[in-house]
């Protein structure tokens, strides 16, 4: 009886290290795909708190190379507004409009900042924790970031493809991006 026992219960604690250990590998998987991703985009709503007001972008995004572009479906009044990111520099185009929304709150990032930065760790970001989850009743697999005074929770579905991600600050919630439509470019 005590060889059983002894038996199951080291079955037991072995068991979640194994699933981390799958976990952990699941993640580097996923830096690695970012790390070495071309070419991909993809739709997406991004919710942005500022404490005192929000405000939701629908977005079409492109990544190309290191340079991102996004432009802006909605609300209507700045539908057509976008915005070509290339490291050190924004173009923002709509005839002569200036799109001026503040930094959120604990970022020092405008909405404009928010997905290269949330980009970035996908690929490079130092990685605090990981886990197997389900979201919006799909099996996913989550991974946080954490920069400076920030975390980036990221969940990916099971080919990769990024489903949600939200941007942390000093504790709070300030910006949420849903995905949809996420694609690969050769």
């Amino acid at each position: 009886m005590r060889r059983i026992t002894a038996i199951l219960l080291s079955v037991l604690f072995l068991l979640p290290g194994c699933r981390t250990k799958e976990n952990a590998g699941r993640g580097e998987k996923i830096q690695d795909y970012f790390a070495d991703l071309q070419k991909f985009s993809f739709g997406g709503t991004l919710r942005t708190d500022y404490g005192d007001r929000v405000i939701d972008f629908g977005l079409d995004c492109a990544f190309n190379g290191g340079e991102i572009r996004v432009a802006v479906t909605s609300p209507e009044y700045l539908r057509g507004v976008a915005a070509t990111l290339k490291p050190g520099s924004v173009t923002l185009e709509y005839d002569s409009f200036i799109l001026e929304t503040g930094q959120l709150p604990g970022t020092g990032l405008s909405p404009l900042e928010i997905i290269p930065f949330m980009l970035s760790q996908w690929g490079a970001g130092y990685v605090t924790s990981q886990s197997a989850e389900t979201l919006d009743g799909a099996q996913c697999h989550r991974m946080t970031f954490a920069k400076d005074n920030t975390e980036v929770n990221a969940w990916f579905s099971k080919d990769n493809a990024p489903i949600q991600c939200e941007l942390i600050a000093d504790g709070a919630l300030v910006a949420r991006l849903s995905i949809s439509d996420f694609s690969v470019s050769p």
